[in-house]
């Protein structure tokens, strides 16, 4: 038998990492104090369960907990605990789904709950004297089961799920998920829903309000793909049939972002567009109104396409800016901006800014060398110009 399927006679195995036995000991006696606890840190830790965890509910949860705890420590010692707890966990997430819950909440909890035993675990470590071996076979096995009981809790939700999803929902997520090439045919998927598939599409992403009430999947008519009650609800439609006056009616107080028309095996492209234009919405970066068109931003969706690369260009190109106020950064990052536009113009430059070239020519001084010098390396001075023209944007300064 493998290693990680034995029974040692020192403690329990779960996965070629051993448990001592008073480890083992001391969580089973702990039980339902650690599921409490466990539980109130999810509610307080996961926004989807904030407010749903109280009284009846609550209690359902915590004992569930606490059985699925002790199954946990029984698994490698009692033949068939593994299995019920995998049930356990299916039947979670299918009613977690049943809820409106995402499975991303039920990962988040599963990792709370994670977090919490292993505090647990240290407590007990710090007063035994368990050496630091112990400890690291005791983390792997609390990361190896909160991995377990993640996989079990979204195979249930996945399953239910799948059971209630129209084919023109599949559709829909089909859509803006797919590649632009390979990947499951778009038009098997059109004909199962009694979809006819246009040669041009919109998609549109949404956001509702907090109180928002439901709504059904037809609420815009039997041309419209529609899922309202995802985590990231979306529309599909013809290019032809989009009515933006009726979807602001439709959808009083949700923030709506409509990308721009594409073909069909390039909506997932675009509907990443348009849920980053809702993104720098609520960021302050996009104007926060009802409805955003992409096609009137593309230059602000281009430029903030991808923090962490941005972040990059920002650390090559700017990092003599590092240091300054925000207030003299900011100056320096507009007088660039218009410098860069001009091509190193001092008059054209003076004249965007609305200054004399004698004043531009005593701030370019404040430049330092590698800023300006980027202006004679083609390379650089596109690098130099993007990294500028993406911090005014974060900074509401952009012309």
């Amino acid at each position: 038998m493998k290693n990680a399927e034995r029974v040692h006679d020192r403690g329990v195995d779960h996965g070629g990492a051993v448990l001592p036995p008073t480890v083992v000991d001391a969580l089973r006696a702990q039980a339902g104090t650690l599921a409490r606890a466990i539980v109130e840190g999810v509610r307080r830790s996961v926004p989807e369960y904030s407010n749903v965890l109280d009284g009846p509910l609550g209690r359902v949860f915590t004992a569930a907990v606490e059985t699925l705890l002790v199954r946990c420590l029984d698994a490698r010692t009692r033949p068939g605990a593994g299995k019920e707890s995998a049930e356990l966990l299916r039947d979670l997430g299918r009613a977690e789904f049943a809820r409106g819950h995402s499975p991303r909440a039920l990962r988040a909890a599963c990792q709370v709950g994670g977090q919490i035993a292993w505090r647990c675990l240290s407590d007990h470590a710090r007063h035994q004297g368990l050496s630091a071996e112990t400890l690291s076979r005791c983390a792997e096995t609390i990361s190896l089961h909160v991995r377990m009981l993640s996989t079990w809790a979204e195979e249930g939700h996945a399953t239910a799920e799948a059971a209630a999803t129209t084919p023109r929902i599949r559709l829909l997520r089909l859509a803006v998920t797919a590649p632009p090439v390979g990947g499951p045919d778009l038009a098997e998927a059109a004909a199962a829903a009694g979809w006819p598939l246009p040669e041009r599409v919109t998609v549109v992403a949404l956001q509702p309000p907090a109180d928002a009430d439901s709504l059904s999947p037809n609420a815009f008519g039997e041309s419209v793909l529609a899922d309202l009650d995802a985590p990231e609800p979306a529309l599909l439609m013809a290019e032809d049939r989009l009515d933006t006056a009726e979807l602001v009616a439709a959808l009083p107080g949700w923030r709506i972002a409509v990308a721009p028309p594409a073909a069909p095996r390039a909506v997932a492209a675009a509907y990443r567009a348009a849920r980053r234009a809702l993104d720098l919405a609520g960021r302050g970066l996009l104007p926060a109104q009802p409805l955003i068109d992409c096609a009137d931003h593309l230059r602000t969706l281009l430029l903030l396409a991808d923090d962490a690369l941005l972040g990059r260009l920002a650390e090559r190109h700017l990092a003599p800016l590092d240091g300054l106020g925000e207030r003299e950064r900011t100056a320096r990052l507009v007088t660039l901006a218009a410098w860069l536009a001009a091509r190193g113009n001092l008059a054209e430059a003076a004249r965007r800014l609305g200054v004399h070239p004698q004043t531009l020519r005593h701030r370019v001084t404040k430049l330092d060398g590698p800023l300006t010098a980027a202006l004679s390396r083609p390379g650089d001075r596109f690098e130099l110009e993007i990294a500028v023209r993406a911090e005014l944007l974060r900074l509401g300064k952009a012309s």
